[in-house]
């Protein structure tokens, strides 16, 4: 039945209800919105409770508003009806010896008697099945016949909300179908709808938005489609879900972990269960098995930000300080699973799961301190009276793309600061390390993240593209961040140019580090071998090119040599511990060979290790090396790394900068004035003197220049680049105005 009036939105603010002494419901808060939404749970949650109170048949206490306007909790039920509010209770309480027509006409008895026949034509009307048998004994209808009657009954007073309590009860499959088909129908012409139900698959296939309640408490929320995926329904309601094409052909080995997305606070699988395998770089072994998001679903995900971040980004300082913190906790407190999780998809060691562990905590935590710095600056106007301010407020959703070299440290650093700044985000995990991912996201969910301020998608690699683009396209996406190859951040910024979105870019690396004549020789060994064997030269700080003074280079190479020759090489699962353990794949193994066959072929010296076979691949230097090799130009990303002689500073410098990257730099001398006179005129966007071009601090301003990207993470720089400065003014006396 259609109705002129807006739609109904009932808002549900503290509520608490029971039975005498009994409390069922305490403080429960819930948006009831234009559409179909069903409530969910065991018996004994409250459901029936919570649809008598809002009924005005139980007592209750908190707030209830319709269209903003707050019911008094003293209303009576012919109150209610009048506002708009309708009840089919639990058994439908039909009138047996009564007709249809009789039993119809009850449910218009607040109605004048002109309109109430006008109200009754149109339900025979919306129900053509009631006018055939108008005038049947309700009694003698079978049960879906009778449940038909009743939501009819309840329409006869045109109610704005009606609220179903287990509607299908007792009635066969395919009543249970009709049934649900008109309650979508009543909810389609514009009547909001309630709906307590328990046969849940189905309830979900019609419903916009769906609720769990449990003991009282509500425990999930979110659009239907996504809870019907949820961990929490599928394993309390629905069973095991249908196996995915690519789970119904299982591998040998089994997956390390059964993963979920988290979208509005939600741990969901992808649309149609699909799923893709990464595996292990070193035997091949299942890791993980992972959600495969659809687009579908990567807008769920930026929805559910959107939504959430008309709270959030209201929320205050403290409260946003006091959630990163307990994230910071929650992370460190998964230091095992992290250990577990990274050499398993990524090949590299424990020891730097655990670094990237305590480096992202020590993030998170400086990011909370950031919650008080997101200031603006009042700005000198020339109009009398104008007091004009720059304000920075939050910028609305921001998609983190995060890659797998760094996982923790970088999936963390993608969405701390935007969410310190009062952004919601969506993080959008590596291809290579979707359980490590995951696991962030499940620590800012279990420190109390509202729903949809996290958001976490996997996908599989061939559908990157299209998810990344239907992100971006997004209105809600506001800003957007990504670090990785120079060639993906390509493709990257040119999807953001093209939906005008801001975006900041931590690409590739080549990064120099510089020996000059007086270097101190052990402290510059000891930087580039840190810098350039840290997990496998897998980083895009890692020292890729070493520029050493001639004077002093036959000296450095033997003890870089020696140094690099000294590194543990093994698996990274096994006991003994290692440097160098696995890189990312053979794809890593083959570049990797091939610079080292075109420097050899071209003059280079080869110092230590040499061409691998598998993707346990040795420290390996090699020497004299020119810009005619493809080594002195390309990024390795792997454990080879080559030395460059020059005479004299200026050489140094011209070297350094001869490469399309600049992101880190090193410089090694003792006298400081002139190391920082070169560091100076090195092209980079960080640059470090006397220390290894591998060094991040969560405050510092991190990014790089020409193919290194654009933008700044960190500190102050990050707010700048996740809020939005905007002029405001407030004219404090009288303006005088040209006409």
């Amino acid at each position: 039945m259609k109705h002129d009036l807006p739609l109904a939105h009932l808002e549900i603010d503290c509520l608490g209800a029971g039975y005498g002494g009994f409390a069922v419901l305490r403080g429960l808060s819930l948006d009831v919105r234009p559409g179909l939404t069903v409530m969910l749970g065991p018996n004994g949650a409250g459901k029936t409770t919570l649809l008598k109170a809002v009924a005005g048949l139980l007592p209750r206490s908190g707030a209830l508003r319709l269209d903003g306007v707050e019911i008094d909790a003293d209303a009576k039920t012919s109150d209610l009806v009048r506002l708009g509010l309708a009840l089919v209770p639990e058994g439908r309480q039909l009138f047996p010896q009564m007709t249809v027509t009789e039993n119809l006409e009850l449910g218009g008895w607040l109605v004048p008697k002109a309109q109430r026949a006008q109200r009754l034509a149109q339900v025979l009307r919306d129900f053509p099945k009631l006018a055939e048998r108008a005038g049947q004994l309700a009694g003698t209808m079978s049960g879906g016949e009778q449940q038909m009657v009743a939501v009819a009954r309840a329409l006869m007073s045109a109610p704005r909300l009606l609220m179903l309590d287990e509607p299908s009860i007792g009635l066969a499959p395919r009543a249970v179908d009709e049934l649900l088909a008109v309650v979508r129908r009543i909810a389609d012409q514009g009547t909001t709808v309630l709906m307590v139900e328990q046969s849940v698959r189905k309830a979900l296939a019609v419903a916009d938005r769906g609720c769990v309640l449990e003991r009282g408490r509500l425990v999930a929320r979110g659009p239907a489609f996504l809870l019907s995926r949820s961990t929490i329904l599928r394993e309390s309601y629905l069973g095991a879900t249908p196996a995915s094409p690519a789970a119904s052909h299982p591998s040998k080995e089994p997956s390390m972990s059964d993963l979920s997305m988290l979208i509005n606070g939600l741990a969901v699988g992808a649309e149609k269960g699909a799923t893709f395998e990464r595996r292990n770089p070193l035997d091949g072994s299942v890791a993980t098995r992972a959600p495969a998001a659809s687009v579908a679903d990567a807008l769920a995900a930026v929805d559910a930000a959107a939504e959430a971040f008309k709270a959030w980004s209201r929320t205050g300082p403290g409260e946003r300080r006091a959630l990163l913190l307990k994230a910071a906790d929650a992370l460190e407190a998964k230091a095992p699973q992290f250990a577990e999780a990274v050499p398993a998809e990524t090949g590299a060691t424990a020891m730097w799961a655990g670094f990237n562990v305590m480096l992202a905590a020590g993030m998170i935590r400086e990011a909370a301190g950031l919650t008080t710095q997101v200031g603006g600056q009042v700005i000198p106007s020339d109009v009398p009276g104008s007091l004009a301010m720059g304000v920075r407020q939050p910028a609305g959703v921001v998609l983190g793309i995060a890659p797998w070299n760094a996982p923790v440290i970088l999936g963390v650093r993608a969405i701390a600061t935007p969410l310190a700044c009062g952004n919601t985000v969506v993080l959008k995990g590596s291809e290579n390390c979707p359980r490590t991912h995951q696991l962030i996201a499940q620590a800012f969910n279990e420190a109390g993240f509202p729903a949809g301020v996290v958001n976490y998608l996997s996908n599989a690699p061939a559908d990157a593209a299209h998810v990344v683009e239907a992100m971006v396209a997004h209105p809600a996406v506001r800003r957007v961040n990504f670090t990785g190859s120079t060639r993906v951040g390509k493709l990257v910024a040119l999807t953001c140019a093209k939906y005008l979105k801001p975006v900041v870019l931590e690409l590739g690396g080549k990064a120099p580090l510089v020996v000059l004549d007086d270097a101190d020789l052990d402290a510059a060994v000891n930087a580039a071998a840190f810098g350039a064997f840290a997990n496998s030269g897998q980083i895009c700080m890692s020292t890729e090119r070493i520029v050493v003074d001639r004077k002093l280079a036959d000296d450095f190479a033997a003890r870089f040599a020696k140094k690099a020759r000294s590194l543990p090489l093994g698996d990274p699962r096994g006991a003994d511990p290692v440097v160098l353990g696995s890189v990312i794949g053979l794809g890593t193994v083959e570049h990797c060979n091939a610079l080292i066959d075109d420097a050899l072929a071209k003059g280079a010296k080869l110092l230590c290790g040499g061409k691998a076979d598998t993707t346990l691949m040795p420290a390996t230097v090699l020497d004299h090396v020119t810009r005619a090799m493809r080594i002195y130009h390309e990024e390795t990303f792997g454990p080879v790394k080559c030395i460059v002689r020059v005479d004299g500073t200026e050489q140094a410098v011209a070297c350094a900068n001869d490469n399309e990257y600049g992101l880190a730099a090193a410089v090694f001398g003792r006298d400081l004035g002139r190391a920082i006179e070169v560091a100076r005129r090195i092209e980079s966007g960080i640059c470090h003197v006397n220390g290894p071009t591998v060094h991040d601090e969560a405050q510092m301003p991190f990014g790089g220049v020409k193919g290194s990207g654009m933008g700044r993470f960190g500190g102050l720089a990050g707010v700048h680049e996740f809020t939005e400065l905007r002029w405001i003014t407030v004219q404090t006396g009288p303006r005088h105005y040209p006409f």
